[in-house]
């Protein structure tokens, strides 16, 4: 749908699509909108971008996943960047993967006190983040955090091996906690991440994948696949449970992780085998 249709539509039946998603599918990037006043506060009336509407959040998802896949090689999601306060220039992450929104930070969020069932109830949880400052750029430098907690023998960090992206830094840091708790001979474990494109792509999409061949609906390769492949052989040795949790939001755990993961990112080097560093 282009542009000049969506506020068409929009003008002509105010109430009746004030709920639905609105997906941006501009050349650099693909951006999830929850409101007309956010799209149009953060695109304004440019021509130059195509929109995609859907009438549920599951299916703008499912969209994306079919199409874009876990991509590694461009920004896949969320509003256009505002320059950082940081000096690494890190970006926060998008409203599209993290489902973060605007207001208060809390210190537990729906997301953390959802209930787990039974089965890990009693099992360990770790956190696990991404990070990649100039995101999608040539000089874009990534890498991955695992918070098991305070002072904790097992928090580890490092760069990402391959491209470097925010993708594939959540990717890795997952991967890198599921061998830290093979390692420890857990039965079962917790994964805790503030992308929600790890717990879909874990828990639905890779069994679609699979059946195509690795292809998404579009017939392109899904990008990330070694480390995918790598978590799914690794989670046949140990019971997991994903779990999102808001980015940026005050939790603990998660804001841990994120640090981790920056200090990783700032060891990134193209030309540099080493990939860990372990902080006991």
């Amino acid at each position: 749908m282009l542009w000049h249709e969506v506020v068409r539509s929009a003008s002509s039946a105010p109430g009746k699509n004030a709920r639905r998603k609105f997906m941006d599918f501009k050349i650099r990037g693909s951006f999830l909108f929850t409101s007309f006043s956010i799209q149009l506060g953060y695109l304004g009336t440019k021509s130059c971008f195509r929109f995609k509407k859907f009438a549920t959040e599951t299916e703008a998802r499912k969209f994306v996943a079919d199409n874009l896949s876990i991509a590694g090689g461009k920004p896949t999601s969320g509003p256009p960047k505002t320059p950082a306060s940081s000096s690494a220039n890190f970006s926060r992450k998008r409203r599209f993967e993290t489902g973060a929104s605007s207001g208060a930070p809390t210190k537990k969020t729906k997301q953390e006190n959802e209930t787990i069932d039974a089965e890990f109830a009693d099992a360990p949880v770790v956190y696990t983040d991404g990070a990649c400052s100039s995101n999608g750029r040539k000089n874009a430098r990534a890498g991955w955090g695992v918070y098991w907690g305070d002072d904790d023998e097992n928090n580890e960090y490092g760069p990402v091996y391959g491209a470097a992206t925010n993708n594939r830094g959540e990717l890795i840091a997952v991967e890198k906690a599921l061998e830290k708790a093979i390692e420890k001979k857990l039965p079962k474990v917790v994964i805790k991440t503030d992308s929600n494109l790890i717990v879909q792509t874990m828990d639905t999409w890779i069994h679609g994948w699979k059946r195509k061949g690795w292809k998404t609906s579009t017939g392109t390769d899904v990008l990330n696949k070694d480390v995918i492949l790598k978590i799914d052989n690794l989670r046949q040795k140990i019971k997991v449970k994903f779990v999102h949790v808001r980015g940026h939001a005050g939790i603990d755990g998660n804001e841990k992780a994120d640090e981790l993961a920056r200090k990783g990112a700032k060891m990134y080097n193209r030309s540099d085998d080493s990939e860990l560093t372990n902080l006991s």
